[in-house]
């Protein structure tokens, strides 16, 4: 059996991100939030304050913030790492695969990642680590949507 991480952080959203592509951060939010209805593992989000906090992001042209908790199947990194594939499964679940799509286009033609920084503790084990990984999403060779890592400025890992 694994062991279940709780982490603990910030999803930070590029403020050029948000003025161009504004519905594509919403139905991002929205499918993060619903993940904690579908996936074992999930990152929770509060949906009506995180469109509260989008909506002034928007208007005063600043980041976007949003506090979130999760679990991690041994760590939340390896939540991280699969991230889109996580919020494409939500989307299918959700009937809402046309909006996903169209998020999904728009995040790998702006090339902008969206950054999660967070601190992932393990019960028991007193084991700490925190982090800074940037996502983008990526259409694979098999034309299945896939998440691209990057840590500290490193190269993209897929």
């Amino acid at each position: 059996m694994a062991n279940i991480s709780s982490a603990q952080g910030q999803i930070v959203i590029n403020e050029e991100l948000l003025l161009n592509g504004a519905y594509a951060v919403q139905t991002f939010l929205k499918l993060v939030s619903l993940s904690a209805n579908y996936v074992d593992y999930e990152t929770y989000i509060d949906f009506e304050n995180s469109i509260s906090l989008l909506e002034d992001a928007i208007k005063d042209v600043y980041e976007l913030s949003i506090d979130f908790d999760g679990t991690g199947r041994w760590s939340y990194t390896n939540n991280v790492e699969s991230f889109y594939e996580m919020l494409e499964y939500v989307a299918s679940q959700y009937h809402c695969e046309t909006e996903f799509r169209t998020m999904i286009e728009y995040f790998t033609k702006s090339g902008i990642p969206i950054e999660i920084k967070f601190v992932d503790m393990e019960q028991g084990a007193e084991l700490y680590y925190g982090a800074m990984i940037e996502i983008l999403p990526y259409v694979n060779e098999e034309t299945q949507v896939a998440t691209m890592t990057r840590e500290r400025g490193e190269e993209w890992q897929k």
